[in-house]
């Protein structure tokens, strides 16, 4: 008698996890589909999803019962920054037409269900992601509606090519001549005043933005040039 209660606890486990497993991935699937259909030259085309929200919907609902117990780290990362840049596009086009992110109150507060639990971006963004992770090419894939943004890509991130698409990014951002201003006259810099405000994700107390760019820089940059930040813009991501 104990050994088929085992048997059936066993049996009821491995159905748990194979839902959760099949859920997870329904999320991938689903997130790249929309990511394809609504994201064109690095922007959304809002005014397509505003006639078309039942994709997001969906892919949103399926992320809002997503079990994360025992996940792996990979399947972890791409969940939460897909969700971040879900919930984004989510909150934007709750109050479209509007010019920028800044216009929307309580933007990055406004609390969302996710993986089973009651969430602002704000804490996916500090808490999930960057207090847990530590990685400074977290501040290259998470897009918060913003021209000033790095590049929103047309796909999802993915478990299998998280860490590859992390330092595609990052690198695609870096090597772009308007996202990194160069003067060689002035010997200078002018990069995003995301280098500023999240300084301590690129360098520790001795170190300097450029050498961290230099790392992705297929033209590096001469690390005595001085370095200055853009202002940054908040310009809606809207497809043009």
């Amino acid at each position: 008698m104990m050994k088929i209660k085992l048997l059936a606890i066993t049996f009821f486990l491995l159905l748990i996890n194979n839902s959760m497993a099949q859920t997870l991935e329904e999320f991938f699937k689903k997130s790249d589909r929309f990511f394809q259909t609504f994201v064109i030259n690095d922007n959304v085309d809002y005014d397509l999803l505003l006639s078309n929200t039942q994709q997001l919907d969906e892919v949103l609902n399926i992320g809002a019962e997503v079990d994360l117990g025992n996940t792996s780290l990979n399947n972890y990362k791409a969940f939460w920054i897909n969700s971040y840049n879900l919930l984004v596009i989510k909150g934007i086009l709750d109050k479209y037409p509007v010019k920028t992110v800044q216009d929307i109150n309580g933007f990055f507060t406004t609390t969302y269900r996710v993986a089973k639990e009651y969430i602002t971006l704000k804490n996916i963004e500090k808490q999930k992601l960057k207090l847990f992770l530590k990685d400074p090419f977290l501040n290259f894939v998470l897009v918060c509606g913003a021209n000033g943004c790095p590049p929103l890509i047309d796909h999802a991130y993915l478990p299998e090519s998280i860490d590859n698409q992390l330092l595609e990014q990052t690198a695609k951002s870096i090597n772009n001549s308007n996202f990194i201003r160069i003067d060689e006259d002035k010997k200078m810099i002018e990069v995003s005043e995301i280098f500023d405000w999240y300084k301590e994700d690129f360098v520790n107390k001795e170190g300097k933005i450029i050498d961290f760019i230099n790392k992705f820089r297929t033209n590096k940059i001469d690390s005595g040039y001085k370095v200055a930040y853009y202002k940054y813009n908040w310009s809606l991501n809207k497809k043009r």
